[in-house]
């Protein structure tokens, strides 16, 4: 039986109050992807394009540096801070703690949310590297992925 924060008898969160968490998480994230858009798409109308030319390495760099470390921190420091939770998490009425209740520590912290935006970067390095081109005449595009475009420690990938 839940108790009040929605927490079953081991201590976890049931699912519906972890989704709502989620969801009101990522209407902040979509805030910031929102913001970083109204400052970039102008510029680059304007034919201001600052980032031009930095190779691949440059560009997922710039990706992580502005997209990825920021929601991480935002996911860290809600976290450790004095409510232990994000804004989404206090919405929903959740609080990260150990297995005994306790405040974790920053390294666990550090970890939990690494995990979690880890895919979310490599999402992003996937994508930059993908070629872009038409497909072949006569084929339509899948929209999946091409052989050699993924990491080669991805099942699939080049050399797999």
């Amino acid at each position: 039986m839940p108790n009040e924060l929605g927490k079953t008898q081991g201590g976890r969160a049931k699912l519906r109050p972890r989704l709502v968490a989620a969801d009101w998480d990522y209407l902040v994230i979509v805030g910031w992807l929102a913001l970083l858009a109204v400052v970039f798409v102008p510029l680059r109308l304007a034919g201001v394009r600052p980032f031009d030319g930095l190779g691949t390495v440059g560009g997922d760099l710039l990706i992580t540096a502005l997209t990825v470390l920021p929601v991480g921190a935002y996911l860290i420091i809600g976290e450790a801070g004095r409510h232990q939770a994000t804004w989404g998490k206090r919405r929903a009425g959740l609080a990260v703690v150990t297995t005994r209740g306790a405040r974790p520590g920053a390294a666990r912290i550090v970890m939990r949310n690494a995990v979690k935006v880890l895919p979310w970067q490599c999402g992003h390095m996937g994508h930059r590297t993908q070629p872009a081109r038409a497909p072949e005449r006569g084929r339509r595009s899948s929209g999946t992925w091409r052989r050699g475009v993924l990491p080669p420690w991805v099942p699939g990938a080049a050399g797999s």
